[in-house]
């Protein structure tokens, strides 16, 4: 590989544009990549094996490249001499090369014919290398190879070779990827795949092998024709294939490539010989101080690495020898960055820092490079070069999005607590998080007496000090989860304006971490019913996972759409109203901070805040969002009080998530009667209206909706008229009724167009209603004052708002 000229930095793509093997014509590698996808962040689950390889080819991207000639050529010839070749070749004992021809055949009618003779020239070359006790291959093509994660995905690679052994978790037979050494995809020479086909099949058995053996660090594979054969080799930094090797021409390449894959030397295979299985258990055997620490854990991790290249973040629940828990997390990390470990030394260094919303660590352990796995006696500048990294970290509860036995107040107040941990490093370290989300909140290990669990801020590796010129603070779509990003770096996921001009330098502060922790919350509350709600009230219409996770462009559309209509935000049942005015409080002051930036940075002057600025503004940012935590958490311990005090008496507020609970079971158990009583033919049935119920409420208004602005325009969105209260028709928990969204869109001048497609958000306001002759909707809102049927649910909340008793 060429060295370059210039310094690496973290963010670019390792430009890779190469000619392909004679047999197959990929697509070319890009030579810059906006967007690097990782497969978490493409879908945790994808639904069907083509749908995980067009992924895994979308985040390998530019990071495929070729073996460098010498070093296929070491390889290979590391591994046996020519005379140990010689020898295998000449025995007569397997028959698997005779009369100087290697007994797989020469023109097959069909793929299946070669999977058989392959299949027994891979296990000859284990029987007489003696590597059968610990080595088999399998042919696999008709057999599915069960996923040890939570994919229900049947995938089949045509060969598979098996490892046993104290680094394995299973045995010989027990056909897994936890103990898988490497695949073999075999094609005829006639296939018209091209090579881009080839390479996601075996990129989807590596990606299946990581995740299964997450303390492993590449994966060789092979691709094998009747007469030719490539190496493969997958890491976390890429992909690199050989050149066709023609195993006709020189048989001994064949041998020595098996031989390469299934070698007794399993550091050569990716393998960490530091962890082993020992009574179904993980043992990691590690090091701090020159002294040893052993640790163990359940095999199955907190969560596996479901991509190839990058991080490859996972966590296990260890114990150590004095019966103590602690969380071991894993990463391969990028060698520009600084420790995690050492960043939270120099935190806990220094006096003042309150620790108690601060996850800390007990030590922590670099092992090797990529580059150095790789072989690279020189490693390019622009080589995104890796080192696997251990931290031991303080064990806390459930991430914030495990509702299972909390309360609404404990979500609440835990995001508040991580919040003020925020502010902690904020205020006496000028620490920038920049990687606020779902999984990096955490309830503290148990609750005190009655008091709410209280939360804690994890995982610092991307964190940065921003009173230090030389760290990488600009705003950065690559670096935290898209779907908690703010809509600011989602915004600026270019250098320039629409029309070519530069944007200037925008630095990511602590404005965007905090808008991170409201999304977490709305994102909690739309995917989740509130804690002990009925499962089945769930609405799938206010999902908002894929609408925050697509294109940086299409996911800041989503939430600006959001954030401009904050009156208008439905949550899942069971979340109450206290809840509910957090959420649109928070919405309504980071769609006003939005626009303040968006002036900075689309302005005439085009002048984004500078790190003193930032500094010097934030404790009037941290007060006001703190003050809406804690009056909704005083909300919250009102609604509580109140719901407690009316179960205890069965009575009580009919719009309460107890009432409402016990007001739909007892509407479900008058369905089940009405269902086992005999129906009434139609003749005997009276039709009492041709109108649709009064409960239903009002249709919303029919009135334009207002333009939204160009992302390149500095002038902030403008904020929708909302409808009263009052007059608002009412759905459960109290919810307002909300109709289809308008999807955001482009226009080549780059305005942006509403337009009533399936769009950004499932939430519209009164000028986005259905019109007034569907499904005999009326603009009279003066219906909602009238008295509906006594006994329904809408009749007691309208009672409620016009002051009057129920029926």
């Amino acid at each position: 590989m060429a060295s370059h000229s210039r310094s690496v930095t973290f963010s670019e793509p390792v430009a890779v544009v190469h000619t392909l093997p004679p047999e197959a014509t990929p697509k070319p590698n890009v030579k810059t990549t906006p967007t690097h996808y990782s497969m978490s962040e493409l879908t945790q689950t994808p639904a069907t094996v083509k749908d995980a390889k067009e992924r895994l080819m979308m985040e390998l991207e530019g990071f495929i490249d070729y073996f460098p000639e010498s070093r296929v050529e070491t390889l290979l010839a590391n591994c046996l001499t020519t005379a140990q070749c010689s020898n295998f070749l000449r025995s007569k004992r397997y028959q698997v090369y005779m009369d100087k021809k290697w007994q797989i055949p020469e023109n097959p009618s069909a793929e299946s014919c070669l999977y058989e003779p392959i299949h027994k020239v891979i296990q000859a070359v284990l029987d007489y290398f003696k590597l059968s006790g610990t080595r088999r291959a399998h042919n696999t093509n008709n057999k599915v190879i069960p996923a040890d994660n939570d994919e229900n995905i049947a995938t089949k690679p045509d060969l598979f070779i098996a490892a046993g052994g104290p680094h394995f978790r299973r045995t010989l037979d027990d056909l897994r990827w936890s103990q898988c050494l490497s695949t073999v995809e075999v094609k005829p020479g006639d296939h018209k795949q091209g090579f881009n086909e080839l390479l996601a099949q075996s990129a989807y058995s590596a990606r299946q092998t990581l995740a299964s053996q997450p303390t492993r660090s590449f994966v060789y594979n092979i691709i094998m024709t009747e007469q030719k054969a490539m190496l493969l080799c997958f890491d976390r930094v890429g992909a690199q294939h050989s050149q066709w090797m023609d195993f006709r021409e020189t048989p001994a390449d064949l041998v020595r490539l098996i031989y390469l894959v299934c070698n007794p030397d399993l550091k050569s295979l990716g393998v960490d010989e530091t962890v082993v299985f020992k009574n179904d258990r993980l043992e990691f055997n590690m090091e701090r101080d020159g002294e040893p620490v052993i640790l163990t854990a359940d095999p199955k991790p907190l969560f596996p690495p479901m991509s190839i290249r990058g991080r490859a973040t996972v966590c296990w629940t260890v114990e150590d020898d004095k019966g103590d828990f602690y969380i071991l997390k894993q990463q391969f990390v990028n060698v520009c960055r600084t420790p995690e470990h050492e960043t939270l030394e120099d935190i806990r260094a220094h006096e003042g820092i309150d620790l108690s919303h601060i996850g800390m660590c007990v030590f922590g352990q670099k092992y090797g490079k990529v580059s150095e796995a790789r072989g690279m006696e020189e490693v390019p500048e622009l080589f995104h070069d890796r080192f696997l990294y251990r931290i031991l970290l303080e064990k806390h509860g459930d991430t914030i999005d495990n509702l299972e036995g909390k309360t609404r107040l404990d979500l609440v107040v835990a995001l508040r607590d991580a919040i003020i941990g925020h502010q902690e490093l904020w205020n006496k370290k000028n620490v920038l998080h920049r990687d606020v989300s779902d999984k990096n909140i955490l309830y503290k290990k148990e609750r005190k007496g009655n008091s709410p669990l209280g939360g804690v801020l994890i995982d610092y590796d991307l964190s940065i000090y921003m009173n230090r010129k030389e760290s990488n603070h600009k705003v950065d779509f690559r670096t935290g989860t898209k779907a908690f990003q703010s809509a600011i770096i989602l915004l600026c996921h270019r250098d320039e304006t629409e029309t070519g001009e530069p944007l200037p330098n925008i630095l990511h502060d602590h404005l965007d971490d905090l808008e991170s922790f409201f999304w977490v919350l709305f994102y909690i509350t739309r995917e989740t019913v509130g804690p002990g709600e009925d499962e089945g009230l769930f609405r799938k219409n206010l999902r908002i996972r894929e609408k925050f996770e697509e294109n940086p462009r299409n996911a800041y559309l989503n939430k600006h759409e959001f954030l401009s209509e904050p009156g208008f935000i439905n949550l899942q049942a069971g979340w109450g109203a206290a809840v509910k005015t957090l959420v649109v409080k928070l919405a309504e002051f980071f769609h006003q901070e939005h626009g303040k930036k968006r002036k900075e940075i689309f302005g005439d002057d085009r002048k984004a805040r500078s790190v003193e600025d930032i500094i010097t503004g934030s404790k009037t940012h941290y007060t006001t969002v703190l003050d809406l935590f804690n009056t909704a958490i005083k909300a919250i311990e009102e609604e509580m009080k109140t719901e407690s005090a009316e179960s205890q008496s069965g009575q009580g507020d009919p719009g309460s998530p107890t009432c409402q609970a016990r007001s739909r079971s007892l509407q479900r158990a008058a369905s089940r009667a009405k269902q086992a009583t005999p129906t009434l033919p139609k003749s005997a049935m009276r039709r009492t209206s041709s109108k649709r119920s009064r409960e239903a409420g009002p249709e919303p208004s029919t009135a334009a909706a207002p333009a939204v602005p160009s992302p390149d325009s500095p002038d902030p969105p403008a904020a929708k008229r909302l409808r009263s209260a009052a007059s608002e028709p009412m759905l459960r928990d109290g919810e307002r009724r909300m109709t289809r969204s308008a999807s955001l869109k482009f226009k080549a001048d780059g305005t942006v167009d509403a337009r009533g497609d399936a769009g950004a958000g499932q939430e519209a306001g009164p000028s986005r209603g259905r019109s007034t002759g569907g499904r005999g909707g009326s603009r009279n809102s003066s219906k909602s004052s009238k008295t509906p049927r006594v006994g329904s649910r809408a009749s007691q909340r309208l009672a409620r708002q016009s002051g009057s008793k129920p029926a």
